[in-house]
Parts: structure tokens; sequence; C-alpha cells
């Protein structure tokens, strides 16, 4: 992964496509890649989705949270 400006590492990735690319943005939380994903809509992007990195430290916290249950 590619650390951002303050060093921590992106958590969600942003798929998208258009008629003749496909990007990958990526992002560190939810609230962000949710805020860009809408962007790329407006924009006419489609078949826009975000992905939760498997590795990144949401996931972890996630499935830490479900191992209490």
């Amino acid at each position: 992964m590619y650390p951002n400006d303050m060093g921590a590492e992106p958590n969600f990735e942003i798929h998208a496509r258009d008629g003749t690319a496909m990007i990958v943005l990526r992002r560190n939380t939810r609230e962000a890649a949710q805020k860009k994903a809408d962007e790329l809509r407006d924009m006419g992007w489609f078949d826009v989705e975000i992905v939760e990195l498997p590795n990144s430290q949401a996931a972890v916290e996630t499935a830490r949270g479900s191992a209490h249950l």
C-alpha cells in the first residue's frame, strides 16, 4: 500500500468506470470514500463501488469486534 502524507495507509478503494477507462482511488475513511463515489456518479462515472481493503485498520477492528460476539 501507499501511505499518504500523514503516514496512514488507505482503508478503502473506490472503483469506477466510464466509457473507456477504469479508475481506482484510495481513501482513509468510509465517509471520504462515499463522498468521492457520489462525486464520480454525479460526473457520469458508472459501476462505482467502494471496497474495504482486507488488511486495513477498519477491517482489523471489525474482525476483532466480531470475535467477541
